[in-house]
């Protein structure tokens, strides 16, 4: 995600708000990871996926949304 060299993980909440990355810190001796929103506007992110969608080398994220998923008791009103 920082392009520091170091895998990072990026996760969902696909029953509740939140889209995250992990940043992996420290060595290999002393792992740590730090969390950092990257949106929690939006609920039931169900599907990730990384593309290049303009052609400039970076990759950029794709998050599916699931509407409706839960016969009317989702987590939170969802708006598209």
């Amino acid at each position: 995600m920082n392009q520091d060299g170091r895998t990072d993980l990026i996760y969902d909440r696909g029953h509740s708000y939140g889209l995250y990355w992990l940043e992996q810190q420290g060595d290999s001796k002393i792992r740590r990871w730090v969390r950092h929103t990257i949106d929690e506007s939006f609920s039931q992110v169900h599907t990730l996926a990384l593309a290049d969608l303009d052609g400039d080398g970076e990759m950029e994220l794709l998050a599916g949304k699931r509407y409706p998923g839960h016969d009317g008791i989702d987590p939170v009103p969802t708006i598209l």
